[in-house]
């Protein structure tokens, strides 16, 4: 069966957000990263009936299932670690079921459309990547894992997606690749997707 995992942290104050905490404070950038995970986890319940949702989620597991609980299939804890350990972890569960996605809650682009045409896309290659416009993805998917498949790589920097695709190749993958959307991870980020809704909805 094809996997979502969609990363999740518990909203506390000073735990998620960091860059725009620093522009808006803790409390706000919390409130904030509540609404966006929701709105993508709303956004996504149309594909529940082609593949399950996974929370893989840190921190406080109550915190977790209680706000969106009733928008997930199932539950795992992510384990310690930096994001490459994380991701190498989650494949590694979901594979053994099939084709999976790993996605953020950072670009708030992320639907159902979004999944579908990536799980479309790995019927014919063995990973598929959703660049951000920083230089990250906002989603990876793959058929297969391999060892060291995240070793090396940094993180939250405009060379990770370059880095990620260096070892999908390495690793004997064929790779596709989903249009560039935008990550929010800082306050112009934040105000350069507001402007782009306020434009959208004037052309509507």
């Amino acid at each position: 069966m094809n996997t979502v995992l969609v990363f999740l942290k518990a909203p506390m104050p000073g735990a998620v957000k960091t860059r725009l905490a620093a522009a808006l404070g803790a409390e706000q950038a919390a409130a904030l990263y509540a609404q966006w995970a929701s709105r993508i986890l709303k956004s996504l319940q149309p594909v529940r009936s082609m593949c399950r949702l996974i929370g893989y989620y840190a921190g406080d597991e109550s915190a977790v299932r209680s706000r969106w609980g009733s928008l997930i299939d199932e539950w795992m804890r992510q384990p310690e670690g930096d994001l490459g350990r994380r991701l190498q972890f989650g494949f590694d569960v979901s594979l053994r079921s099939g084709p999976s996605l790993a996605v953020g809650t950072d670009c708030l682009d992320v639907d159902a459309e979004v999944v579908r045409c990536a799980f479309v896309t790995l019927e014919q290659s063995d990973a598929v990547i959703g660049p951000a416009d920083d230089g990250g993805y906002y989603l990876l998917g793959l058929t297969r894992t391999a060892d060291g498949l995240f070793d090396g790589i940094e993180w939250s920097s405009p060379r990770t997606g370059e880095q990620q695709r260096e070892n999908l190749k390495r690793a004997g993958m064929t790779i596709a690749e989903l249009p560039t959307l935008q990550d929010i991870d800082t306050l112009e980020d934040w105000e350069a997707y507001q402007k782009r809704k306020d434009q959208r909805a004037d052309m509507q």
